[in-house]
């Protein structure tokens, strides 16, 4: 019988004796490719001198050239039968780096060719490099790596005494109950093998331990053929491991596997012989792991709520739980949409455990609505997760109940989102102020609206008005100046975008002389008060008044009214007015019927309220119809002819610079000339006369009042022959309500000022 000891006496006395035979290869190039951290030991040359015919006690002799930080090395090589037998042939330990080393032919092989299947190189440090004919492995790594090393060998075996009986084993013992990870533990195995194996490779035998989830492995002990060991490893949790499988292999390479069903598979199959069953105590043979931090439950949720709510998206928020477990590494809250028009139909609220009972997380980009909890999951940082649904059902991927109570219904959400701008907005001027309105938004983002933000540039003042309003009027702004005017609505999400409209405010003309309105003959008054109430003064005739009525009301919109635009008999009505508006959208015709205005026709809509003045004349260009004259904001005067029924030719540029005037009003034929002419205070106080020359132009201009007295009152009107003397007269109106009547000289100027009443304060 070829023993142990025997096979290692003949090993010894070959690797002292040289032995001449033909060269089976030659010296290999080194390795094309290593890694610069590698420091697994590499062969540079190999060379197999052995005769092709071998039997049992035959040298086989290797000449190698080696490269590692350590002196020595070890070599095994591994050869492989047509019936799958391999066996591993020991040229030695502690071998030099260079040199020649030999090992003999086992006993027990089978007579057939066997072929060189790996070379194994090992250092003193325990790393290792093994060549295949065509790959190389190195432990540490040396990714890349190749080799030119001929490893094409083959041997025919003869005269052997086969060995076909795989390995028996008789018994199973462990040498110590429990093992904290990061020990040793060791089992101590009873083999009846003729041919037990030779190398220090310890893959000779393994033992497999298990607790049905988690496996680590025992590896043959060169040192003590039939015992394996191994450290436990720390990726494995604490608790009870059964022997589930050993393995062992004879040096002849036949091979067993045990298995804790009580099985037992030999190979090479159908060559091999050995038992197809076993006794042994596999159940029974327990290692008990302590020590381990590897987390093998899945998190328990008891309570959930949210610390901080999220509503928009982008919010980040907080959530408190209540869980039992090691390592929780997330909290994720997943969403289901409520109804089909909301995306995307299905997200996550993904947290990170902060600290102990707090995850905090951010609602991605989703839509407005109400969108339901499908599910909590929990994770630790094991892998473990357990999932919370909706339906109360529970998985996860240890052992837990299918259903729970948790509340995670509280979690549902109502996203909401800033409003979108107001869907309609104007800004009407009006004399130092502005009316600002708006209308709601279009989509209000899931929250109602509870206020308006108005800003007004420039000055960047800001309003803040409710949820309900629909229009703000801004007061304390300059006349012709521009403004623009913001609006932004706000709901729970916060300030949405804005909708920005402009206006111009505009000084209003309150107090018009209208020419005869009340058909007897005089020339009468129309006043509009602050209360926005239109009241005819009726004139007597000699420069006074005989009595007030109400004509008009709501009229706050109207900025001036042009008096006498059509002469009695022109339409259905003895006189009309032309009501200039600060909408610009109703610019109208308005005719005085005996006890009213009325709004007669629509014209020229936006025609003429952004101009700095609007002023008529009475006929101005000599087609016996009243024209309008408008200045605008850079200074120039344009002529609107009217062609009839208020419609008009134009704008045609007649002058330029009038923008230091500060009123400009028609007072027909001031100067007796017969064409209708402008009088006009500059900013100044001085007042100037400028004369028509009746075909819509100027003749002259002069001035005909001084500073002194003019700019003290607010507001002048003329056109009509107010005291009955067949001249044209001018009306002027003192902060204090005294109305006063300047009569005209017929030249072109004014004898003196007669007071026609105190009663004019709502027209100041």
């Amino acid at each position: 019988m070829f023993s142990y000891a025997h096979a290692r006496r003949r090993l010894a006395a070959l690797l002292a004796v040289g032995v001449a035979a033909t060269t089976a290869a030659t010296t290999a190039a080194a390795p094309a490719a290593w890694a610069v951290d590698d420091v697994a030991p590499r062969l540079d040359s190999v060379a197999f001198t052995s005769p092709v015919d071998v039997g049992p006690g035959d040298p086989v002799t290797i000449s190698y050239s080696a490269t590692d930080a350590s002196p020595t090395v070890s070599i095994v090589a591994s050869f492989v039968d047509a019936a799958g037998r391999r066996t591993e042939w020991d040229f030695g330990d502690q071998l030099p780096l260079t040199g020649v080393a030999s090992t003999t032919v086992p006993d027990g092989l089978a007579d057939v060719p066997t072929t060189l299947y790996t070379l194994t190189v090992r250092d003193e440090s325990g790393n290792t490099t093994t060549y295949s004919p065509t790959t190389m492995t190195c432990v540490p790594e040396c990714p890349g790596a190749v080799h030119q090393l001929p490893l094409d060998v083959s041997l025919a075996v003869t005269g052997s005494t086969p060995d076909s009986d795989a390995p028996l084993v008789t018994s199973v013992t462990l040498a110590s109950p429990s093992a904290a990870v990061g020990s040793e533990a060791r089992l101590r195995l009873g083999l009846d093998e003729a041919h037990p194996p030779v190398t220090s490779l310890g893959s000779m035998a393994y033992a497999v331990f298990t607790d049905g989830s988690h496996t680590f492995r025992l590896t043959g002990d060169p040192a003590a053929y039939g015992t394996v060991v191994g450290v436990v490893p720390t990726s494995v949790p604490n608790g009870t491991y059964r022997l589930d499988s050993v393995y062992v292999r004879d040096l002849a390479g036949n091979s067993a596997t045990y298995r804790s069903s009580g099985a037992v598979q030999v190979w090479p199959q159908g060559s091999a012989s050995g038992p197809s069953t076993h006794t042994l105590p596999f159940a029974a043979t327990t290692v008990t792991v302590t020590g381990s931090s590897v987390d093998v439950e899945s998190p328990v949720l008891s309570r959930i709520a949210w610390t901080t709510r999220p509503t928009t998206s982008g919010s980040t928020a907080t959530l408190s739980y209540a869980a039992a477990d090691e390592s929780l590494a997330s909290v994720t809250v997943q969403y289901r949409a409520a109804t089909g028009f909301q995306s995307p139909s299905w997200w996550e609220f993904a947290t990170s455990a902060t600290g102990s009972g707090v995850a905090s997380g951010r609602v991605p980009t989703v839509s407005t609505g109400t969108w339901y909890v499908d599910a909590v999951v929990l994770r630790d940082r094991a892998g473990n997760y357990s999932e919370y649904r909706h339906d109360g059902t529970l998985t996860c991927n240890r052992s837990c109940p299918s259903t729970h109570t948790v509340g995670i219904a509280a979690l549902d959400l109502s996203v909401v989102a800033a409003p979108t701008a107001p869907s309609f907005l104007a800004a009407v001027p009006l004399d130092r102020s502005a009316r600002v309105q708006w209308d709601p938004p279009t989509d209000v983002g899931n929250s109602a609206v509870t206020g308006y933000a108005v800003t007004v540039s420039p000055g960047g003042r800001t309003y803040t008005v409710g949820g309900s309003a629909r229009t703000l009027t801004v007061t304390g702004l300059a006349n012709h100046t521009a403004y623009s005017f913001s609006v932004r609505a706000r709901n729970a999400a916060g300030l949405g975008p804005a909708r920005v409209a402009t206006a111009t405010p505009r000084p209003r003309q309150r107090l018009f002389i209208t020419g005869d309105v009340s058909n007897d003959g005089r020339a009468d008054i129309i006043g509009v008060s602050h209360g926005n109430v239109a009241y005819l003064y009726r004139g007597n005739g000699i420069g006074g008044i005989t009595g007030s009525a109400k004509v008009g009301s709501g009229l706050g919109d109207v900025r001036t009214l042009l008096p006498a635009l059509a002469r009695p008999g022109d339409d259905f009505f003895g006189g009309n007015v032309l009501s200039v508006t600060y909408t610009g959208w109703d610019e109208s015709w308005w005719a005085y019927n005996g006890n009213r205005l009325v709004a007669f026709n629509s014209i020229s809509p936006s025609t003429f309220n952004r101009y700095r003045h609007i002023v008529t004349p009475g006929d101005f260009d000599g087609n016996a119809k009243a024209d309008v004259l408008t200045i605008a904001d850079n200074g120039d005067l344009y002529l609107w002819a009217n062609r009839d029924w208020a419609r008009f030719w134009g704008p045609k540029k007649i002058g330029s610079g009038w923008q230091s005037f500060t009123t400009v009003v028609g007072v027909g034929d001031l100067d007796g000339d017969r064409h209708n002419d402008l009088v006009a205070r500059r900013n100044d106080g001085t007042l100037w006369l400028y004369a028509g020359n009746g075909s819509g132009g100027f003749r002259y201009r002069k001035q005909i009042g001084t500073s002194k007295g003019w700019n003290a009152f607010t507001q002048l009107a003329g056109m009509d022959d107010f005291t009955g003397d067949g001249r044209k007269d001018l009306l002027a109106l003192a902060p204090n309500g005294y109305l006063y009547v300047y009569t005209g000289t017929g030249t072109g100027s004014f004898t003196s000022r007669v007071l026609v009443s105190t009663g004019f304060g709502s027209f100041t």
